[in-house]
């Protein structure tokens, strides 16, 4: 049965994650983190068949090398709750076989991403199963957020555009500042682009269907803009339900081992994440993040995070708490 699957998140500094060890989870490798001073290893991960890093013309190429170029994007983001890239996942099809599955997803990163200048780490899993599963090969591409110029160095993420009046001279906010608004310097992150993404996905994988006499299809659409809730479900039976199901079941626990990272594994931790990793309460947590000398608060904006090593060596040395 055809399945489709087209989702993009975001790696963000500002919630815990870092892209290095974003990258090291889907590549399946071993990656130091220059920016937090922390190794990732991942070289046990199984299900990871092949991994590569597609450059457009422009880019240089030592980011070839998967440590270097996020290295690269953790220190040139500066800011504390940075977004450091998008991350797309979207599913292959059982219907084809590994190399035609690779095939057309090298063929829509380079027309719909690359061409468009985006740096792009792609792996592709096929995740180890029971022998009663049914296969679940997809996709991963990890982008940096921040494009390049055309000569290769960093560019950024946006630009101002100031707010005029009627005779055309900037306006002043109460806070006496000139008043403007950011304006993205890319698509990428548009609503409308991901719908094009979509669709083109859904087409590349339903040509190659046709091409060699498959009688399937997939729809890139929501189930209620394909009018499925209107559509009679009698006649496909118990098997097919539960198939399904199991389906969207693996899909669910693959995604949740992406977005939810092992806690021994982040650079940062919440207060509860850290309460429940320690067995502290979380009030007693709370006094140690409030104390002037605390070795492992984070401050990420108005936000107190837990720098995961510092806590580990803090408990080490304190096991009286």
């Amino acid at each position: 049965m055809a399945l489709y699957h087209f989702h993009v998140t975001q790696v963000s500094r500002g919630a815990g994650q870092s892209s290095v060890a974003s990258a090291a989870y889907r590549a399946g490798e071993k990656l130091h983190d220059s920016y937090y001073g922390e190794t990732h290893d991942y070289t046990r991960k199984g299900g990871v068949i092949m991994s590569e890093i597609i450059l457009p013309d422009k880019a240089p190429e030592r980011f070839s090398d998967r440590e270097i170029l996020w290295n690269e994007v953790e220190h040139v983001e500066k800011h504390p709750q940075a977004q450091l890239a998008y991350s797309f996942d979207f599913a292959l099809q059982n219907e084809l076989s590994r190399e035609e599955n690779i095939r057309i997803a090298r063929e829509f990163i380079m027309e719909n991403f690359v061409s468009r200048g985006m740096i792009c780490d792609v792996a592709i899993h096929e995740p180890g199963k029971d022998p009663d599963d049914i296969p679940n090969p997809h996709v991963h591409v990890l982008v940096p957020m921040r494009p390049l110029n055309d000569d290769g160095t960093w560019g950024t993420k946006e630009h101002r555009e100031y707010i005029l009046d009627e005779d055309g001279n900037r306006i002043r906010g109460d806070d006496g500042k000139y008043k403007f608004n950011a304006i993205r310097n890319t698509d990428w992150g548009d609503s409308e682009t991901l719908d094009h993404w979509r669709a083109e996905w859904a087409r590349k994988v339903n040509e190659t269907f046709e091409l060699h006499g498959i009688e399937a299809m997939v729809d890139h659409r929501s189930y209620i803009d394909q009018g499925l809730d209107l559509l009679p479900q009698v006649h496909e039976g118990p098997n097919v339900r539960a198939m399904e199901a199991k389906e969207s079941g693996m899909y669910a626990k693959e995604q949740a081992e992406v977005q939810t990272v092992p806690i021994q594994c982040k650079v940062a931790l919440t207060i509860k994440e850290a309460a429940e990793y320690s067995n502290i309460g979380i009030n007693k947590l709370e006094s140690l993040l409030r104390s002037p000398r605390c070795p492992f608060v984070l401050y990420v904006g108005k936000k107190k995070l837990v720098k995961r090593k510092e806590f580990e060596k803090f408990i080490s040395d304190n096991v009286e708490i």
